[in-house]
């Protein structure tokens, strides 16, 4: 045995210091949300802030010092090392795009409002009276019904802000 290798055994060095408490990190599941961090995929543009799923289970290939593990991750060809994936919670992006989307219509609505409120004053002449009559009745038809849906939604200025 060389004086390394008994210096090795003696000593217990640490020789590959990366897999140190590599069972104390939790795996990848199939399904769980990731995304890629510190590596050179990462910078590539069609990659950069891209959430992928894990297309199976975290696994290990090869024994001892050369165990690796590995995931496969759904649209990416090959699998990929865990260790520069970080999990993702997308629940909660999720849920603030669904409140985006929410106030967007919500602010949708208030523009059609106010385009048919311009409608109307268009067919009012100075002293508040209809000029046309017909149309001014559809506007207005137009109008309520848009209140309607509005109210039906339970639709306030507090929601918007």
């Amino acid at each position: 045995m060389s004086e390394f290798e008994m210096d090795h055994a003696q000593n217990r060095i640490d020789l590959y210091p990366k897999r140190k408490n590599i069972d104390s990190i939790p795996k990848l599941k199939q399904g769980d949300q990731v995304v890629m961090h510190t590596c050179s995929e990462h910078d590539s543009p069609e990659n950069f802030g891209k959430i992928w799923t894990c297309r199976s289970d975290q696994f290990t290939r090869g024994v001892g010092v050369l165990a690796q593990d590995f995931v496969f991750l759904e649209g990416y060809r090959g699998s990929f090392a865990p260790e520069y994936l970080q999990k993702v919670d997308t629940s909660i992006l999720l849920d603030q795009l669904a409140e985006k989307d929410a106030s967007i219509k919500r602010l949708e609505g208030y523009k059609v409002l106010k385009g048919y409120a311009e409608i109307l004053c268009r067919f009012i002449d100075q002293d508040g009276k209809p000029v046309d009559g017909f149309a001014f009745r559809e506007a207005t038809v137009q109008l309520r019904t848009t209140l309607d849906i509005l109210e039906r939604d339970q639709i306030t200025d507090s929601h918007l802000s």
